[in-house]
């Protein structure tokens, strides 16, 4: 998938002013997690932006969860900060920083 569909996957962004200002973000979104569920911006502030990732079944969301096994992701030399909460057994709220 490539970062335009990728993008226009997710619900949720407020153009243009939220892509440029998370650009980087989203692209840390797409490397953790592209095509494992549906996605939506959840929140943002100044510096942070919240995804909801939902996931067609428990397996789905483990595997996606094995792929953000860090804490941090560097995108274009930026260090882009990760957090994770697990909300169900479908669904992970994906804090980027």
């Amino acid at each position: 998938m490539d970062r335009l569909t990728f993008l226009d996957s997710i619900s949720g962004i407020q153009y243009p002013e939220m892509l440029v200002h998370f650009f980087d973000h989203f692209i840390a979104l797409k490397q953790l997690i592209e095509d494992n569920g549906s996605l939506s911006v959840n929140n943002n502030t100044d510096t942070t932006i919240s995804f909801i990732a939902i996931f067609n079944n428990k397996k789905v969301r483990d595997t996606a969860l094995s792929n953000i096994n860090t804490n941090c992701v560097i995108i274009y030399g930026k260090p882009v900060s990760i957090n994770v909460d697990i909300v169900s057994d479908t669904e992970i709220n994906i804090i980027l920083q």
